[in-house]
């Protein structure tokens, strides 16, 4: 065998590594940019269990409501939200169409309430991860490491968020375009 023919062949099988390795890194790029929400698009936030909508308590817009699940109609715009990419990270913050004001999961501490903020005093509290649970998606706190929840199995509308990290929680959430 001519020398040559040995290094030809460990060539061949670099770059048939290099082949299934990016291949396989594009695969998770592209199931990552799938399971992302898009920039600008309004989304309906339905809790998988209950089917209730994430929504401002009362359609207010004051700094400081609570973020409670309900009933939404098509034209309940307190329901309505945008995912806005925070510049330079993966994180984003969660804006309410009608309040203009982000998801807040305020202090660190289990089971704090969510409520809406100005999306630039303490931005950490209104970052987001958004991460998918099969066909669902889930929303981590930056700030808490918890997640965006309803408490138990409550099918009541008015019924407030939560952060979390008790498996007594439901964390999933389907993102429906308006």
């Amino acid at each position: 065998m001519w020398p040559w023919r040995r290094h030809v062949a460990k060539i061949a099988v670099l770059v048939a590594v290099f082949a299934v390795t990016t291949a396989a890194a594009n695969t998770v790029r592209e199931a990552a940019a799938e399971a992302a929400p898009t920039p600008g698009q309004l989304y309906y936030l339905q809790n998988v269990t209950t089917g209730l909508r994430v929504q401002v308590a009362s359609g207010s817009t004051a700094a400081g409501a609570a973020i409670v699940q309900g009933t939404a109609s098509a034209t309940t715009t307190q329901a309505h939200w945008r995912f806005a990419p925070v510049e330079g990270t993966s994180f984003y913050q969660i804006v309410n169409r009608r309040s203009g004001l982000c998801m807040d999961a305020g202090a660190a501490s289990v089971r704090v309430v969510i409520r809406q903020s100005s999306c630039v005093n303490l931005p950490t509290f209104t970052h987001w991860t958004v991460g998918t649970a099969g066909t669902n998606h889930t929303m981590t706190g930056r700030r808490s490491g918890q997640g965006l929840c309803v408490i138990g199995d409550l099918n009541l509308s008015n019924v407030p968020l939560v952060s979390d990290v008790t498996p007594s929680c439901d964390y999933r959430f389907t993102l429906i375009p308006v």
